[in-house]
């Protein structure tokens, strides 16, 4: 029996309700799931998000740490992180850092997990850290160069990391020649050796045109004009190239000596002629280099020359790092490495080697430099100075300011010279160490118990005066001696040392710069030593004093030869002598011409000339080279 009609449908709207009820229940728990979801998942990100920040901002500090070691830093561009851990090394390695295979990378970690006082950096995280050297851009394109890695880690999520790269160029040590143009000037570099008419007969002499040979790598950041007789020798193991960031031109003033050019990848078996970047239409030139030289011989007309090997960039010169200071101590590299590279002395007030005594040696001679005006001194070495003032000109020599240094092959006896037991400490000679010669010729006296100016005593401690103008110093512990101005150099280094000379205005050779193989080939290569000279505005050869005049002759004008302005002026029985010294000669014998003339041209005039004269009797040839020092 059925019941009312009515009482079945309110009973199923009820449970239609409760339904309905239930379902908007569920949707509500799922709505508010997903909404504590999201505000989960967004404050995650943000989490992460600043995790991320984090450590690129590690990483960014890791890259500005080894920036400023090789820039600051005594190494220099030599500084490399401390050797980090062995891998797997759980001491120093977390687990994510061995998964990523870090540990066996060559990483250093900073701060060093196993020292017990290190603290985060910037309380932040830490960072790891890596700096190599890379020269082949066939493995990099950013080559040579060195390239710092760096991975920012924070402590809040150990699973969140960044990864910075960059690059410091470093590719003056992959050239022979590099030519900066660092004032960017337009007018292009000039290599070669042009035609000269030594017997001014009007003719070309076998003898009157030289070959210019360069002998490894070539950068030029400007346009290059070759002149004359031109000969590359380039080793493909060693990367070696010329690159010139502009155009490669052929001297043509001559047409009847035109300049060749040619470039050798095998030691000169096999000679490559090369052409102008443009023809003489002013078109790039499709003959630019024969296929063996492509990408090897390069100028900058890769677009024009629809030539890809034809690129060369500009490559930004490097830094002296003189005016790169510490913030910490505000001192440079090159004065960490001289002025403060010593003991304390005067009651840990000074270093010893503000005085010279340290381990590297440091001149304070700032005064004696030429940085007032650097295109005048470049016109007066050639001569073109209009001025009418000699300037540093004395008669047919060329002396310009600044702090002499003459090295020596071996230990010089004058152990009393060094100021021995004297202020500020003892510095005793030691006679296994060769030494060098150092005199200031021009200083502001802020040691004068130290250097000296030319013609005064220098003083002990006391006041007292010491009997010699200059001193000899062992050669430097670190191979450094830094000058604040100009430097005058010459000598021959020792075996097994190796130097770098660095001034704060020019360095002038004035004499044979040797290494210890060029005056002993037997010597065997390990032993051979390398110098730099690093100047911040010049290194000049000086040749007008590549010889030694004695007996204080004096320069005349000589208004009667006007090939040679000045003259020695001798007086009957004056005793004049000259000097010079050569490594190995590039001949068996060498020629020496002597022009001597009466003050009256009508008389005649006698001059007795005695060569080698320390030998018992006048020798007039080359003797065999010494094989002893």
């Amino acid at each position: 029996m059925q019941g009312p009609r009515w009482l079945r449908r309110g009973t199923s709207a009820a449970g239609q309700a409760l339904l309905l009820a239930v379902i908007i229940l569920l949707l509500m728990v799922l709505v508010g799931a997903i909404f504590v979801l999201t505000v989960a998942n967004n404050l995650t990100t943000t989490g992460r998000g600043v995790e991320k920040v984090k450590a690129q901002a590690l990483a960014d500090a890791g890259i500005r740490y080894a920036n400023d070691q090789l820039m600051r830093s005594p190494e220099g561009a030599d500084w490399r992180p401390p050797g980090g851990a062995p891998p797997g090394d759980t001491t120093y390695w977390d687990e994510y850092e061995i998964l990523r295979g870090w540990d066996r990378q060559g990483f250093t970690k900073y701060p060093d997990p196993r020292d017990p006082n290190a603290t985060p950096i910037g309380g932040e995280g830490s960072f790891l850290l890596k700096v190599e050297y890379i020269d082949d851009p066939t493995v990099d394109p950013h080559a040579p160069a060195l390239k710092i890695t760096s991975i920012g880690r924070p402590f809040e999520n150990p699973f969140v990391h960044h990864i910075r790269v960059a690059y410091k160029p470093i590719a003056i040590n992959r050239y022979l020649w590099f030519i900066t143009n660092r004032e960017k000037e337009a007018k292009p570099a000039v290599l070669g050796l042009p035609w000269v008419d030594i017997n001014e007969n009007g003719q070309q002499d076998s003898n009157e045109m030289f070959t210019f040979t360069v002998a490894g790598g070539v950068r030029v950041n400007s346009d290059l004009l070759w002149v004359g007789a031109v000969r590359v020798l380039l080793n493909p193991s060693l990367k070696e190239q010329v690159e010139v960031a502009g155009e490669i031109a052929h001297d043509a003033s001559d047409p009847t000596f035109p300049t060749d050019v040619r470039v050798s990848l095998d030691g000169g078996s096999t000679w490559n002629p090369v052409n102008p970047s443009r023809t003489p239409a002013g078109l790039p030139n499709p003959n630019f280099v024969p296929p063996p030289l492509r990408g090897v011989y390069k100028d900058h007309l890769a677009q024009l020359a629809g030539d890809p090997s034809r690129w060369t960039p500009r490559l930004e010169p490097p830094s002296l790092g003189l005016e790169e200071r510490d913030p910490a101590t505000g001192h440079t590299r090159w004065e960490e490495l001289t002025q403060y590279s010593g003991a304390p002395v005067l009651g840990g007030s000074r270093n010893s080697g503000e005085f010279g005594f340290g381990q590297g040696i440091f001149i304070d001679n700032d005064h004696p430099n030429q940085r007032q005006d650097l295109d005048l001194v470049r016109n007066e070495w050639l001569g073109q100075d209009e001025s009418g003032v000699p300037g540093e000109w004395q008669g047919l020599r060329y002396v310009p300011p600044g702090a002499e240094i003459v090295l020596y092959r071996r230990d010089v006896d004058e152990t009393t010279w060094q100021a021995a037991g004297r202020y500020p400490v003892n510095y005793n000679d030691n006679p296994a160490v060769p030494d060098l010669m150092i005199r200031r010729d021009v200083g502001h006296g802020d040691h004068p118990w130290q250097y000296a100016p030319t013609g005064t005593p220098l003083l002990d401690a006391n006041g007292n005066p010491m009997p010699m103008e200059f001193l000899f110093f062992d050669y430097p512990a670190n191979g450094v001696i830094y000058a604040e101005g100009n430097l005058r150099i010459r000598g021959t280094l020792p075996p097994d040392t190796s130097l770098t000379v660095v001034s704060g205005g020019s360095i002038y050779i004035e004499g044979n710069l040797l290494r210890p193989r060029d005056v002993d080939p037997t010597l065997p290569e390990a032993r051979n030593g390398r110098i730099a000279l690093l100047a911040r505005d010049h290194v000049v050869l000086n040749p007008t004093a590549f010889f030694v005049g004695g007996s204080g002759l004096p320069f005349q004008p000589d208004t009667g030869d006007p090939a040679g302005p000045h003259h020695y002026l001798l007086t009957p029985g004056d005793l004049a002598f000259i000097a010079f010294s050569f490594g190995r000669p590039p001949r068996g014998s060498l020629s020496l011409l002597v022009k001597h003339a009466a003050a009256d041209v009508t008389l005649p005039t006698y001059v007795g000339l005695s060569l080698f004269a320390s030998t018992p009797m006048p020798v007039w040839t080359l003797p065999p080279q010494p094989t002893t020092p």
